[in-house]
This record gives structure tokens, sequence and C-alpha cells, in this order.
């Protein structure tokens, strides 16, 4: 699955690149956080397009191969564009609940597209934001944060664990393949540990499923007929050796940076050298091209 990072800092040369490399690897889906931040719009007419959803039409990329992260701007005419043209959306609720840029900013519209027939799946994000590994977690985060913006019952405990699965498969373009327990699919499933008394009396496991279980539940994980995980323990990797791994990188980070770990938090580079580096960086430029779309917009808009 060939990733780029978001429509906010993306150019029209790298969609168009993008294109060429999905219609070179047909059988390989396109990945892409979109319509995540207000300046999503922005920075597609900085490209020469009227909005983040032209600007991917224009290339070529706006099709059921399209998996869309976020998508918390998107308005009544994007839901229908995006459902018309099949695209998946990874809805991941916790990112966005710990890291806000804009609190004003209108909550993924998730209802609203599941009403319009869009496939949408939980994900994550990118875990260091917010130390989130956990897909069940996600759950809980995207039925609070619904009814926080749009009241109470948003999201029923079926709808959620259908997310976690069948939904997802599909999102991703694969619910042939997996998703859920049918003969010739992958066998691909997970086994929750319920028999501890958090989950007495047993009476609705889909509720069961999106409002208590945690990752310390899983007991057992298989994908596509391998076991991963039996009765908790991992089949497929040392887990010391990794974590030596994960230490030795640690350690190397620190030599190579002005970055400092340690167990009571994190010791971030002066601000000296975040100015003196700032040039060097993709966001600085991609701020500045930002800033004259705007003032470009401005323009426009303004009475003559």
């Amino acid at each position: 699955m060939p990733y780029f990072n978001d429509d906010w800092s993306c150019t029209r040369k790298l969609w168009e690149r993008t294109a060429e490399f999905a219609a070179e690897y047909p059988d390989l889906l396109v990945h892409t956080h979109l319509l995540e931040l207000e300046m999503s719009n922005t920075i597609a007419r900085s490209n020469g397009a009227a909005d983040s959803l032209d600007l991917l039409e224009d290339v070529g990329i706006l099709d059921d191969r399209l998996l869309a992260a976020h998508f918390r701007m998107a308005d009544e005419q994007d839901i229908q564009r995006t459902a018309n043209a099949d695209v998946g959306v990874a809805h991941c609720a916790s990112i966005f609940s710990y890291w806000n840029p804009d609190p004003e900013a209108q909550w993924t519209p998730v209802p609203d597209l599941l009403d319009a027939g869009v496939d949408v799946g939980l994900g994550i994000d990118d875990h260091y934001w917010h130390d989130s590994y956990d897909l069940l977690g996600e759950a809980r985060q995207a039925r609070l944060a619904a009814n926080l913006e749009w009241g109470h019952g948003q999201f029923t405990s079926r709808e959620l664990v259908r997310m976690l699965t069948i939904d997802g498969a599909r999102a991703l373009n694969i619910g042939d393949e997996i998703g859920s327990l049918e003969a010739g699919k992958r066998a691909d499933l997970l086994v929750l540990d319920i028999s501890s008394p958090k989950f007495a009396p047993v009476n609705n496991v889909f509720a069961h499923v999106a409002n208590q279980a945690t990752r310390a539940d899983v007991e057992t994980v298989i994908v596509d007929g391998q076991v991963l995980l039996r009765d908790g323990d991992l089949q497929t990797m040392d887990a010391d050796a990794v974590l030596d791994r994960v230490e030795a990188a640690m350690e190397r980070l620190e030599a190579d940076t002005e970055w400092s770990f340690n167990l009571d938090g994190t010791e971030t580079p002066s601000t000296w050298s975040v100015v003196r580096d700032a040039p060097k960086r993709g966001p600085t430029r991609m701020a500045a091209r930002y800033a004259l779309q705007s003032f470009k917009d401005k323009l426009r808009l303004s009475p003559k």
C-alpha cells in the first residue's frame, strides 16, 4: 500500500507520481490523510484544484483503491462524492481526542458516512502521538467522541464491532478475503478471554467487546491461518530480542539528536536548535505555501 502523509502537505507532482505508481501496481491500495485539517482544501487550491477531492480525482486516485484517514472536515457534498467513488475511510478517534489543533473544527461525520454507504473502519493513526496501540480502545473513543459531538446513541455496539471487523476489511477493499468468519475466507481472527469477572454476566457479546474488552483480554491471534499469539505467548518472534533492539535504537536516537528520554519525561531540543533547523524541514515550506494561498483566497473574495 503506497502511503502519502496527508492532503495538506503534498504537491500536485507528488500526487501525479502516486497515480502513476498506483497504475503500475493495480493490486495495491493508496492511503492518505484526507480532509484532516481546515488547510486541506487551501493547499489543494494552491495545487490548482477546487478542493482536496477534486485534486485526487484530477490525478485519478479517487476510487475504490483509496483509503482516506480522518475525513473530519468533510461536508455533505464530500460525503456523497466519497460514497459515489467507493472510497474507504479510516476513523482514528483517539488522535484528535488527544491532539486537536482546532477544537472548533467538526468531528469526523461517521454517522453521515455510514448513512451514505461509505465503508468506515477504525484506526489508531501514529501511536507515538498518544501511546495507543489498542483498536478495542478506539471503539470506545469513537463512541464517546461521537456522542459528545452529536448526542447520545450515535453507534450501537454491533456497529462498532463491525467497524473493527468486516467494515474495516471493506474499507481496505479486501472484505471478500477477511473481516468475517466464512468458508473460503482467510482464517483471520482473535480469541478474547471473557472469563474474568468484569464480563459477568455474559449477555451481550457486542457490548462486552465495544465497552469492556482491552488488548490484555486477547488470548490468541491467528492471521491467515498462522497462530501469532497462543494463550498470551508470542509465537513468531523473540520478544526479548525485539526489546533489546528498541533500547539500542533509542540510544542511537539520543546520540544523534538533542532529545533525551527517561522515565519521568522527555527533554526536547533547545528553541535555538529548532529555529536553526527550521528551513530544512518540510513543514516550514508547507506553511509558506499555505500562507500564500490563503492570501490569494482573500484577494479573490474581497469586494472590488
